[in-house]
């Protein structure tokens, strides 16, 4: 229904002038001939439908601000929630690999609390793009996402740096599950991983 009303009110102005026009030819008939063709009926039905559509177009208005005020509320909830998220990865991300005593460590606290960062992440870069959507749509400033940008960007640089590791850690395993004697045969094969890695980390981290 509203792409019809949207292409009426485009229809307007021209519908509008056609109606002038006759009303002039009915003065000039008049002037000439002093009679007229009754277009009252026309007239009147133009100007009920005029005050229709006026109703109709403050219904949509008031519409409009309702949903501009919910809007305005998505965002302010949303700056909450990325300045929440933003304490607590500043306040908790893993900085020193050296803490990590234990491969368990390692895991639990720094592999797989980076992950579920990243997933978290992923839905706050998510719900930012549709509510930046929803302000195009309504007209409505859209907030700042600055802070959102910037901690998107150092969450993707973590997901890296511990992606990378997890690899070499998964490398390093497979050396680790062979037995003594044939590992100590192929010892090279370590030094060769280690300059894998090496050169892998200068390109990746």
């Amino acid at each position: 229904a509203l792409p019809i009303y949207l292409e009426f009110q485009q229809q307007v102005p021209e519908v509008k002038a056609k109606l002038d026009e006759q009303e002039e030819l009915q003065r000039l008939l008049k002037s000439v001939t002093g009679s007229t063709i009754d277009i009252s009926l026309t007239k009147s039905r133009w100007d009920h439908l005029m005050d229709a559509m006026a109703s109709h177009q403050k219904q949509i208005d008031a519409s409009i601000e309702k949903m501009r005020v919910s809007v305005d509320a998505l965002i302010q909830k949303f700056l909450k929630d990325v300045q929440r998220f933003a304490n607590h990865w500043n306040g908790n991300k893993p900085r020193d690999m050296s803490l990590f005593k234990t491969k368990q460590d390692f895991q639990e606290k720094g592999l797989n609390y980076v992950k579920d960062r990243v997933l978290e992440m992923a839905e706050l870069v998510t719900g930012g793009e549709e509510l930046a959507e929803k302000c195009r749509d309504f007209k409505v400033h859209a907030p700042d996402f600055s802070l959102l940008e910037d901690t998107a960007k150092d969450v993707g640089q973590h997901e890296t740096m511990w992606g990378f590791y997890e690899r070499f850690e998964v490398a390093v395993d497979e050396l680790r599950d062979e037995d003594w004697l044939t590992f100590r045969a192929k010892t090279y094969r370590f030094e060769d991983l280690l300059k894998e890695w090496e050169d892998a980390m200068t390109k990746e981290l």
